[in-house]
C-alpha cells in the first residue's frame, strides 16, 4: 500500500525520518493511514485541534507561530476559493437568466427602443423630398 501511495516500500511503522523532506513524506504518511479516514466524522475538527495541540507543546513560541502562520495561509487559500466559486455560481446564474427587457420583447429591447428602431427612421433616404438648402 505504501508503495501504491508513495511509490517507495516504507510504512510508517519502520520509516524514520532524518530529513525535511522526509519528515514531510513522513506527515503525509501519518495523515493517509490515520487521520484522513476520519475526515467525515463530526468530530474531525477536534481531532486536528487536540493533535496540534499536544504536538506543539515541546516547540518554542517562535516556532508555534511558524506553524500558526502556515495555518493561516492554508485558512487564507481556502477563503479565496470559497470566494472564487461563490462568485461563479452568481455569474452562472447571471448568464442562465433571459433578458426580456422593458417591454417584454425578448430581444433585450431597453425603454427606448430598439437600435432598429432608430437606424431605420427613413431619415437618411435618398428620395426625400425637403430640400434643407
Amino acid at each position: 500500500a505504501a508503495k501504491e501511495l508513495f511509490g517507495t516500500d516504507r510504512t510508517v511503522d519502520s520509516f524514520i525520518p532524518k530529513t525535511q523532506r522526509d519528515f514531510e513524506e513522513y506527515s503525509r504518511m501519518l495523515v493517509h493511514k490515520y487521520i484522513l479516514p476520519y475526515a467525515d466524522s463530526t468530530h474531525y475538527k477536534t481531532l486536528l485541534k487536540s493533535i496540534n495541540k499536544t504536538a506543539l507543546l515541546t516547540v518554542t513560541s517562535q516556532e508555534a507561530k511558524d506553524v500558526e502562520t502556515c495555518i493561516a495561509g492554508i485558512r487564507s487559500d481556502k477563503m479565496k476559493l470559497e470566494r472564487e466559486a461563490v462568485k461563479e455560481k452568481k455569474d452562472a446564474a447571471k448568464k442562465k437568466s433571459l433578458n426580456y427587457g422593458a417591454r417584454g420583447t425578448g430581444k433585450g429591447a431597453d425603454i427606448l427602443g430598439s437600435v432598429d428602431e432608430y437606424l431605420d427612421d427613413g431619415a437618411l433616404d435618398d428620395d426625400d423630398d425637403y430640400d434643407f438648402m
